[in-house]
């Protein structure tokens, strides 16, 4: 009996000169050794020739006065190179930052403008959009610098605010914030603040989702912040002995050898670091390759929302949206535009089975189902998945107190409508002698007509007073008649 035990395959490491591995390593090295070549060459040709010019190269002129003036900054007299560097970083954070301000603010507002309904408001924010984006840049800034040239000198009489706002030729002038003493206790307070005002948020939100009412949990932070901060404007003295802690500690740095503490700082930043950057990685990592989802972790975030389900909360001033049609496999849905949409776990018993070919219907029997969870490499983000009960507001909104109140405030409109078109009825007369006449003018006529046929001895609908109806469970006509009308029957 031929043996059906399959062949074995014996696999063969390739040479390293075809190894796909080494080749993309060895080449990314001799690149990098190529690079570092290049910049040592240009970097020595640029220190000769700067050597032959007597031009130094060193940086001696960090501590050595560069007898110059500032036109603007913290030091417009600066004593060393080094403040000098310093003041003109600082220059530069200001006008980002201002920058950044005025750019987001002009940006929206006109953004709006463009948006806007209003005639003028659009006409305008598409000229300014229109205009500077057609008039290059640097046409732009000879504009503006020929305009502020123009401008009278900075001095405390320029205003047009004076000691606030000025406008001269070397720009726009405001007071700045300065660091004065307690800013640092003040600052210790805020930071307690911000803890507090965290926890706070977190509760709100946790509040928000059991309840399902809007908790402003955003607004609630920001405003314990706002406290804390007026609160440490009285309270900031208690902190001054933090100074004293600062003091020694500076004291300690100063006394370690600068050498040694540039090598402490430095392999202490790599270090970290180097730290971090691997365990982040390695918490990533799966059996798919680095941050990516297996079969498993994508089966699994599927079992949170399977089977899934939506509806359509009701929202306060709109009408009661229709239920949500349900899920058809490779069906299409139309949802109503109204209320808002929500999605549940509509079975939470329910099980999510593995399936293969991208088709649901295809469960695979052979590795069975799986429990919902989130992917392997973000586990450590995330708390432990506990059940959590919901009050009946959260998961019902019609227990909601606004919808209470919108189904009410419906109600007693349709209750005053109702009783408006009453009222509008019976306030209204009847003529009940004319209706009486008109059954009266009806009875003299069926009498009158009634003799007629009785005189003519002819059959007729109305000997012996016949009534004639159609029964509708066997469709057929049945006279009903006295007895001695049957005589006159044909």
């Amino acid at each position: 009996m031929a043996s059906t035990a399959p062949p074995s395959i014996h696999h063969e490491r390739p040479p390293l000169y075809r190894d796909v591995t080494v080749v993309k390593w060895v080449v990314q090295i001799i690149a990098l050794l190529l690079t570092l070549g290049a910049l040592w060459f240009l970097a020595n040709q640029a220190g000769d020739n700067l050597k032959a010019s007597n031009v130094p190269t060193d940086y001696d002129f960090l501590s050595v006065n560069p007898g110059i003036d500032l036109s603007s900054g913290i030091d417009t007299d600066p004593d060393t190179g080094g403040r000098a560097l310093w003041v003109g970083m600082v220059n530069t954070l200001r006008m980002a930052i201002a920058g950044i301000f005025v750019a987001t603010l002009i940006g929206v507002l006109v953004g709006l403008s463009r948006l806007s309904n209003n005639w003028l408001l659009k006409k305008l924010g598409t000229v300014f959009v229109e205009t500077l984006r057609n008039v290059p840049l640097l046409v732009q800034i000879l504009f503006y610098g020929a305009v502020f040239a123009s401008l009278d000198r900075v001095s405390l009489d320029v205003g047009p605010v004076n000691g606030w706002f000025h406008v001269s030729n070397k720009g726009l002038s405001m007071p700045r914030v300065h660091i004065a003493d307690g800013f640092y206790q003040w600052m210790i307070v805020i930071i307690i603040g911000l803890f507090a005002a965290n926890f706070l948020r977190k509760r709100r939100i946790a509040q928000q989702d059991l309840s399902g009412e809007e908790t402003y949990p955003i607004l609630s932070a920001f405003g314990l912040i706002v406290v804390f901060g007026a609160l440490g404007w009285f309270i900031h003295p208690i902190f001054g002995f933090v100074g004293n802690i600062f003091d020694a500690l500076s004291s300690a740095v100063s006394a370690v050898p600068e050498g040694a503490l540039q090598v402490l700082v430095a392999v202490l930043s790599v270090g970290t670091s180097v730290y971090w950057i691997r365990g982040f990685l390695n918490s990533r990592r799966t059996p798919a390759g680095l941050a990516k989802l297996t079969d498993d972790d994508y089966f699994r975030m599927r079992a949170f929302f399977e089977p899934m389900g939506v509806r359509q909360d009701r929202v306060p001033g709109q009408p009661d949206p229709p239920p949500y049609p349900p899920y058809v496999y490779s069906g299409s849905r139309t949802a109503v535009r109204i209320g808002m949409v929500r999605i549940f776990d509509e079975r939470p018993d329910a099980t999510t089975w593995f399936y293969s070919g991208g088709d649901e219907r295809n469960k695979d029997k052979e590795r069975g189902t799986i429990a919902p969870g989130v992917p392997a490499f973000l586990a450590d983000l995330f708390p432990p998945i506990q059940p959590l009960d919901l009050p009946l507001s959260g998961w019902y909104p019609g227990a909601r107190p606004n919808i209470h109140q919108a189904v009410l405030e419906e109600q007693r409109r349709e209750v005053a409508n109702a009783r408006a078109g009453l009222e509008q009825v019976t306030s209204q007369p009847v003529d009940v002698s004319r209706l009486q006449k008109q059954v009266d003018d009806a009875r003299v006529v069926f009498d009158e007509s009634l003799k007629k046929a009785v005189a003519s001895g002819q059959a007729g609908a109305l000997v012996g007073k016949p009534s004639m109806y159609l029964d509708a469970a066997t469709g057929r006509r049945i006279v009903q008649t006295t007895l001695p009308a049957i005589t006159a029957v044909p």
